[in-house]
């Protein structure tokens, strides 16, 4: 019996704890939805006349990832995040590895069947200009002409054109 009540002690604690963290989590969550919205609630426009430009390179990678794969999202994802993201004019610039087995719906977007990177340019939410990089694997062996194609294509899908 005493087992019994010892058993369910820790069970009650562990439920309490869960239930705090979880209680947490949603809080944090909530905050930073709050942080882009007004007061009632509603994600707020840009003033008129000012375009919101964000450029997404899409690392599209399979589920599962071979050496060369994981090398081509390493030197893509540096390449973003610590040479060009002072380039994008004010806008916004994204890196984001997406698994094509798992997201039909871009992966048909795009056309994918394979490892590729896609720079997709947007203004106020709607794509209008996007790249397709086919060639990632096959240049990752070489860093520096596989930087400079994938920089080319990113810088290129930036311009107004």
């Amino acid at each position: 019996m005493e087992k019994l009540k010892i058993w369910t002690s820790r069970l009650l604690l562990a439920f309490v704890i869960f239930s705090i963290g979880f209680a947490f989590g949603k809080m944090a969550g909530r905050q930073g939805a709050i942080e882009n919205t007004t007061e009632n609630g509603i994600i707020s426009p840009p003033p008129a006349g000012v375009v919101v430009k964000k450029v997404v390179v899409y690392y599209f990678h399979a589920t599962f990832r071979c050496p060369a794969c994981n090398l081509a999202e390493k030197l893509g994802e540096n390449l973003v995040k610590n040479e060009l993201a002072s380039k994008p004019d004010g806008g916004i610039l994204e890196w984001k590895p997406v698994n094509f087995q798992e997201n039909d719906a871009l992966a048909e977007k795009y056309n994918v069947a394979g490892n590729m990177i896609v720079v997709s340019r947007q203004e106020n939410g709607k794509e209008v200009r996007s790249i397709r990089l086919d060639r990632v694997l096959e240049l990752v062996e070489n860093e520096e002409e596989f930087l400079n194609y994938v920089r080319t294509g990113i810088l290129e899908c930036m311009e107004d054109k």
